[in-house]
Formats: C-alpha cells, sequence, structure tokens
C-alpha cells in the first residue's frame, strides 16, 4: 500500500500539507494522494454510481453524476452537489455533514485521477494503476470529522479491497492479453 501526502516542516513530520488552522488542530484544507489499483474511467465511473459507491464504502450512497447533481454519501452523513465534472480526470463536490453527532458544516472536496506524472501522478502510478489525489478544503478549522486518516479507512482502503475483486481491478499492460 502506498501513501503519499505532500509534507511540510512542523511539529508534526507526517502532518499532510495543511493551511491555516493553529498548532494541533486540523486545518481548513489538505491534500492526500494514493494509489488505487484501477483506471481512471472506473475510479470515476464507481464514484458517481450510487450502486458502485455504495458498495465500496459499504454505506448507502445516492448519486446523481451531472454537474449540480445532488449525493447523499455514508448513509446520509454527507449531502452535497458536483460542481465540476470532467470525465475520468477530475470531480469537484461540496459536502454538507448532515449528522446529529457533529455541528453541520460545508466542505470542498476536489478529486483529481492520473496516471501521468507532470499531472500529479506518484512515481510510476501507471505502472500499478491510478494515483487519486483529494484536496479537501474549506473545513472548518479544528474540525475532527474529515482528515486524511478518515479518507484512508473510509474510502482509499475500501477502495483497494473493491477493486481487487470480481475483475474490477487494474492489470498491468504487460500482463493484458490480446482478445482472441
Amino acid at each position: 500500500m502506498m501513501l503519499h501526502t505532500n509534507l511540510e516542516a512542523s511539529a508534526y513530520p507526517l502532518a499532510p500539507e495543511r493551511k491555516g488552522g493553529r498548532e494541533g488542530t486540523l486545518s481548513d484544507s489538505y491534500i492526500i494522494s494514493r494509489v488505487i489499483r484501477a483506471t481512471p474511467k472506473r475510479l470515476f465511473e464507481a464514484w458517481l454510481d450510487s450502486r458502485e459507491h455504495s458498495d465500496i464504502t459499504g454505506l448507502v450512497a445516492i448519486v446523481d453524476p451531472a454537474v449540480g447533481g445532488i449525493i447523499n454519501a455514508l448513509d446520509g452523513l454527507i449531502a452535497g452537489t458536483n460542481i465540476q465534472v470532467e470525465p475520468y480526470h477530475r470531480i469537484v463536490q461540496v459536502w454538507e455533514v448532515a449528522s446529529t453527532d457533529v455541528a453541520s458544516f460545508k466542505s470542498r472536496v476536489e478529486i483529481v485521477l492520473s496516471t501521468l506524472m507532470g499531472e500529479g501522478a506518484i512515481a510510476n502510478a501507471h505502472d500499478d494503476g491510478t494515483t487519486i489525489t483529494v484536496t479537501h478544503s474549506k473545513l472548518s478549522t479544528g474540525q475532527s470529522l474529515f482528515s486524511p486518516e478518515w479518507w484512508e479507512q473510509t474510502y482509499f482502503g475500501r477502495m483497494d479491497k473493491y477493486f481487487s475483486r470480481n475483475r474490477n481491478g487494474f492489470v498491468h499492460p504487460a500482463h493484458q492479453r490480446e482478445p482472441k
């Protein structure tokens, strides 16, 4: 498993890139990148498909994939809207936490899918899958719900499992067979 975050020099040596905020709290934005063994097309389609999104997380999701489309994910924890959709490359959403356990707040999630180094991919990602880079911004300073660890537990780890079963995964080009 390869987990990559942009690092900054601080008292927290493995902290993700942070902007704003104060020492010791999660700030208003961070960036986390990870290689997932699936093509950009499969990741894009699964993120914006209600059934697949639900299957990945194990929690109910209703997703309208269009720009302006409504999102309801993680059994209603997240309600949101797609504000930009670039097929197989980029998804930008506004999320609002809809839980009685957490004070409601809105945030912005940008997901970029790449296999090319010049476009944000982790070195040699094209050999192993797709680099998914999440920029989670406009968070309430000090909120403790969303973190790089949350993304790993709620999405990335579950994506690994989902795309490794039932021929959903990435096949290295050297191992692909020519159609007969």
